[in-house]
């Protein structure tokens, strides 16, 4: 006789912390992509210079790019391409592996990235830094640490961070353009005490939620899982 199992649904203040997390996520994602607008750079396409910046020679190979920032080879292809079109990336073979590619950042990839990342770190910290106390920045950071390793340690691929290091050109890596996690909110109360967030009309969709990595001023990135609960 087969046993049943309950299945363990939200209470109320999980419900609530799960929501606003999601909601938080998007708003947030919602805004840096809206930041980002102005510089003809969505969200992906920044993460791929962040990547690249950050690596040896300033090159990755597409497969270890593609788990970076938890895509498809395919779609990783078809994004590269569009870059390739801007100028701000290029393809090479790999020397050890003629079937094998590295996305290289040029020139004017690199100078994209001096040009935005003053910006894009402002509008983390307009959106997100400031509006939590240190005390709070360090909670939120030790709260979420084990529920990223875990999303590692079950297969995730650690991404490279929303550029919030300062950018250094030169032969020295490149990073810098602040630091933090990204994580956000607006909220409204509703009956119970559940703090919801209140959206648009229309109300943002946003593909894919990151956060931001660094060393100045912290910073990781992240991709919540879907709604869970009833």
């Amino acid at each position: 006789m087969e046993t049943e199992t309950a299945t363990r649904w939200l209470s109320d203040t999980e419900q609530c912390a799960w929501r606003t997390h999601l909601d938080v996520s998007r708003l947030l994602m919602h805004q840096l992509e809206k930041d980002l607008q102005p510089f003809g750079l969505t969200m992906n396409d920044y993460e791929i210079l962040v990547n690249l910046s950050e690596s040896e020679d300033q090159r990755m190979r597409m497969s270890d790019l593609a788990a970076a920032t938890l895509q498809s080879k395919s779609r990783l292809s078809h994004q590269i391409t569009r870059m390739e079109t801007a100028g701000l990336v290029r393809r090479t073979h790999c020397e050890s592996d003629r079937r094998g590619l590295y996305a290289v950042l040029t020139e004017h990839g690199a100078e994209t990235m001096r040009k935005v990342a003053p910006h894009h770190v402002e509008s983390v910290r307009n959106h997100f830094m400031d509006l939590l106390s240190p005390e709070a920045l360090a909670q939120l950071h030790a709260a979420l640490t084990p529920i990223a390793e875990h999303l590692r340690g079950g297969g995730g691929s650690r991404s490279g961070g929303v550029g919030l290091r300062r950018f250094r050109t030169g032969r020295g890596r490149a990073a810098a353009h602040g630091s933090g996690h990204a994580a956000r909110a607006f909220a409204r109360r509703r009956p119970g005490g559940c703090a919801r967030l209140r959206r648009t009309r229309r109300g943002p969709r946003v593909r894919t939620p990151l956060t931001p990595r660094g060393a100045a001023t912290g910073g990781t990135r992240h991709r919540p899982p879907g709604r869970g609960g009833p």
